[in-house]
This record gives structure tokens, C-alpha cells and sequence, in this order.
């Protein structure tokens, strides 16, 4: 008994690990895909690629010294805020990425959208969204980070109940659309329809710090990764003609390090130097606040239908 106990701890250690070496990579990715490109592609997106570090470092620059000066309960107010605001938006980038998987799925087989399905694709798990959000802004979400719990309970309970059956009617109709789509079509691609099913499981999850790691480990990033890849081929192909492996390998080797730095490593050496002081978790909060919502900032940034990564990908195929 106690052998195989200790083979399932062994492989839920393995899988936990691979998750967030997954996760941690689609984070280096984007940064190099936005910030690779040199400072003319940057200057393009300046307030996304620019405006929006430099303020988020200001406000962690202030809650940290203000947690420094003795204001830990200001500061402490102040990185739960964030905490919700990261929280909030979460889910929000991840529906936008399921459309955008959608979409290049379909550039890539060659499958033109009529203006309906596109509408229906575009804004159909938005309902998923509202559904996480008000959870967290009504004092239903069980998440936490450490011992910081992430909501407001500001709105009315009913509208849970109300979004809950809006977005299972959102699944039915997004369900429709794709029927009529393979009818119309012959096919739809398994890129298309396969990052709407991984929407749909984000329902029965409450946002916290231990599902963030796994339900975007496991259905975030791999998706995310999979557009890099692509990206990263292409572009490779441009700036190292016939050695794309190699400009491969680099970018994801990168990406890899970066990203566990900044996901597993940074985060724990802060824990375990600031925990059992005063400042207790503010530090790893603000680090784990200021990559996400900057990460989330450099996608809008580089993930426009029109931008060159898509282009890269669609003309590769």
C-alpha cells in the first residue's frame, strides 16, 4: 500500500511539474514574440508593449515600498485589489484566445466564416466570462492566493444563477453554429472546435492560484503553444534561412527558462524569504500580479488578426 501510494504522489508531482513547465513556457513565449521583433514592432504597440509594464511596475514599486514603511494593511488592501483585478480578467483572456485558436484554425484549412458564425464564435463564451467574474465580484469564488481569498461580495447572489443558465444556452448555440458549419462545409478542423470544449471546462473550475496553474497549464497554454509553435517556425524560416530547428530550439529553450523563473522559481524564493514576516505573501502576489496582467497586455499586442505572427502562420501552411 504504502508503495503505491507513494508511485501516485510520485506521479501527481511529475504531472504538476510538467504543467507548470508548461504554463511557464507559453509565458516566455509571448514575451519574446512581442519583444523579439525590435524596437520599431515594440514603438507600434507602445502602450501595450511599454505603457503598460511601466505602470504596473509604478503601482508594485508603490505597494511594495508602502508594505516596506509599515503600511501593510494599505498595502495588503491594495494587492487584493489586484489579485481581483488579475482574477477578473483571467478568464477574460482566455476566451479571447479560444476565438483567435478558432479563427487561425480556420485560415489554416481554408474555411471561409459567414458573418453569423463569426459573431457567434467571437462573443458566445463571453457569458463564460461574466459568469467567472461576477462569482468573484459576489463573493462565490473559493479561490485564494496562499491565504489572501480573491473577491468582493458587492453583487447581488441571483445574478450567478441568472449568467449560469445564459452561458449553458451560449454552449447550445455556439454547438449549433458548428453543426451547421460541418453541414455547410464537409469538415471542420479539430483546431477550431477543439479550444471551445477546453472553454466549456473552465465552467465547473472557481478561480485560484492551484487551478490557474493546471486548467491553463493543461488547456491554456498547450493552445497557446501550439500558435508559438507555428509562429516561431515561420519567423524562423525568415531570419535563419534553412536553420528554423535551430532558431526553434533557442526561442523554446528561452521561453522554457524564463518562464519557470518567473511561474515557479521567483515566487517560491520570495515565499520562503518573506513569509514569516510581516509582509507574509504581498511580495509573490505582486510578482505573480504583475506578469499576468502584463502577459495578458503583450497578447493584445501581438495576437491581432492582422498583426505578422498571424500572418507568419497563415502564410506558412
Amino acid at each position: 500500500m504504502g508503495s503505491a501510494t507513494n508511485a501516485a504522489t510520485g506521479r501527481r508531482r511529475a504531472s504538476l511539474r510538467a504543467l507548470i513547465a508548461i504554463s511557464g513556457t507559453h509565458f516566455g513565449a509571448s514575451y519574446h514574440l512581442a519583444y523579439g521583433q525590435g524596437r520599431h514592432q515594440v514603438r507600434r504597440s507602445g502602450v501595450l508593449l511599454i505603457g503598460v509594464p511601466v505602470a504596473l511596475f509604478l503601482t508594485v514599486s508603490a505597494v511594495t515600498i508602502a508594505s516596506l514603511s509599515g503600511g501593510v494593511d494599505i498595502a495588503n488592501e491594495v494587492t487584493s485589489f489586484l489579485l481581483v483585478v488579475v482574477f477578473t480578467t483571467t478568464t477574460w483572456h482566455y476566451v479571447k484566445q479560444v476565438y483567435g485558436v478558432a479563427r487561425v484554425g480556420a485560415s489554416l484549412a481554408d474555411l471561409r466564416l459567414d458573418p453569423l458564425t463569426t459573431h457567434v464564435l467571437r462573443y458566445g463564451l463571453y457569458p463564460i466570462w461574466l459568469l467567472e467574474a461576477i462569482k468573484i465580484w459576489s463573493g462565490r469564488s473559493g479561490g485564494r492566493f496562499e491565504e489572501t481569498r480573491i473577491g468582493y461580495n458587492v453583487l447581488p447572489d441571483f445574478l450567478v444563477s441568472a449568467l449560469a443558465w445564459i452561458t449553458y444556452g451560449s454552449i447550445a448555440v455556439i454547438a449549433m453554429v458548428f453543426i451547421r458549419l460541418s453541414l455547410r462545409s464537409g469538415r471542420v478542423p479539430a483546431t477550431m472546435w477543439t479550444p471551445y470544449v477546453a472553454g466549456f471546462l473552465w465552467i465547473p473550475f472557481q478561480p485560484s492560484y492551484a487551478s490557474v496553474v493546471l486548467v491553463f497549464g493543461a488547456l491554456h497554454g498547450l493552445q497557446y503553444l501550439a500558435c508559438a509553435h507555428r509562429a516561431e517556425v515561420a519567423w524562423g524560416k525568415e531570419r535563419s534561412a534553412g536553420r528554423p530547428n535551430l532558431w526553434w530550439s533557442s526561442a523554446f529553450g528561452g521561453a522554457l527558462a524564463t518562464g519557470l523563473l518567473l511561474v515557479y522559481w521567483l515566487p517560491r524564493l520570495l515565499t520562503d524569504a518573506t513569509q514569516t514576516t510581516s509582509l507574509g505573501a504581498i511580495p509573490a502576489a505582486l510578482l505573480f500580479i504583475f506578469f499576468n496582467l502584463h502577459h495578458y497586455a503583450v497578447d493584445a499586442s501581438i495576437w491581432r488578426f492582422a498583426g505578422q505572427h498571424i500572418g507568419r502562420i497563415t502564410r506558412s501552411r
